[in-house]
């Protein structure tokens, strides 16, 4: 990447110099970064989506594996990231066949992991929530694509992101590449939060899916390890799951009583050195709130109502928390406990 930077500038500088030696890759990002410099569209945006993708999906070969290679596959992850920033990009993923090189870069997951590919799997899974976010036409089409699985089973986007996530709680437990594990996690979990929000096919997917309420509660007790951005993902993709509950569905409502989160959600009601997101509180007091207006909760037992009242309490009396709280949705959930 150091050398495509250098040779940019030569370039921008109008020297001359030879790009017989680089790769196809590494030619399409040198031309990205001259257009950049630049600021001229010399390739329309469609063009410029599959050129990237061509990158991305480059299949990594376990004997030839390079530093540069991961380099440029995550420059090109960057580049289609801020290309689909433009809704009528993101729109024309299908028609350019471009959701299934995601799955099948998301089916490869283990092998990217494997050598060390964090970021560029981020920047996967963060393709498909920026991609689906407010865009319904392109939630639906991402429900026309599937691949298989280990075992030869059709699987989906949302199946491929529930299992990059148990993976994913594994390698918690190991305590490796901890870092980057609560980063992808975070990602895919938006990922998910987003391609779920309001659409109620991809909420069944993700409801009838066995290993669903088991990521949900393994994360809950790891929640005290894991940092601010894993925590807000989490309460945001419960609150995208409301958007698709309806409280006359007897599985959808055994998942959330399954839950326990008048129990879990005091988990994340703290307000410390180490849990300092106004954010984080706002979101899960919000999702209480939601909750108890939709009638998935209908009571809390005696001991954790006033565990959640005095945990409520201690963030009022706390200045530098009580100044920047949404302090409607606060006094909302308090009427609500005080009864």
């Amino acid at each position: 990447m150091d050398k495509l930077l250098a040779w940019s500038t030569k370039i921008a500088n109008g020297e001359d110099v030879d790009m017989s030696s680089l790769t196809y890759e590494q030619q399409i990002l040198l031309k990205q970064m001259l257009l950049k410099e630049h600021n001229e569209q010399t390739y329309d945006d469609p063009t410029l989506m599959k050129m990237n993708m061509q990158i991305m999906a480059i299949t990594i070969n376990k004997d030839e594996v390079s530093e540069e290679a991961f380099q440029n596959r995550i420059q090109a992850s960057e580049n289609f990231l801020f290309l689909i920033e433009n809704v009528d990009n993101s729109s024309v993923l299908s028609y350019m066949k471009l959701i299934d090189e995601i799955l099948a870069i998301l089916k490869n997951f283990k092998q990217e992991l494997e050598f060390g590919n964090w970021q560029f799997m981020a920047n996967i899974v963060e393709i498909v929530g920026s991609s689906c976010q407010n865009n319904e036409p392109l939630q639906s089409d991402f429900m026309k694509f599937v691949t298989t699985d280990e075992e030869d089973k059709k699987v989906n986007v949302c199946d491929l992101m529930i299992e990059i996530l148990v993976n994913l709680l594994e390698h918690l437990n190991t305590g490796n590449n901890f870092i980057e594990t609560q980063l992808l996690i975070s990602k895919t979990l938006y990922g998910l939060s987003n391609l779920i929000r309001h659409n109620v096919q991809w909420g069944a997917m993700f409801f009838t899916n066995l290993k669903s309420i088991q990521i949900i509660k393994q994360l809950f007790l790891s929640i005290d390890d894991l940092n601010s951005a894993v925590k807000l993902k989490l309460s945001s993709l419960l609150q995208s799951l409301l958007t698709v509950s309806d409280v006359k569905e007897d599985a959808i409502l055994k998942f959330w009583l399954d839950m326990d989160l008048p129990t879990n959600i005091l988990k994340l009601l703290k307000f410390d050195e180490k849990n300092n997101k106004i954010y984080v509180l706002d979101n899960s007091i919000r999702l209480l709130n939601t909750l108890i207006e939709k009638k998935f909760i209908t009571d809390i037992l005696p001991d954790y109502k006033l565990s959640l009242i005095n945990q409520l309490a201690l963030l009022k009396q706390n200045p530098s928390c009580w100044d920047r709280l949404n302090q409607d949705d606060y006094s909302t959930l308090m009427t609500y406990l005080s009864q």
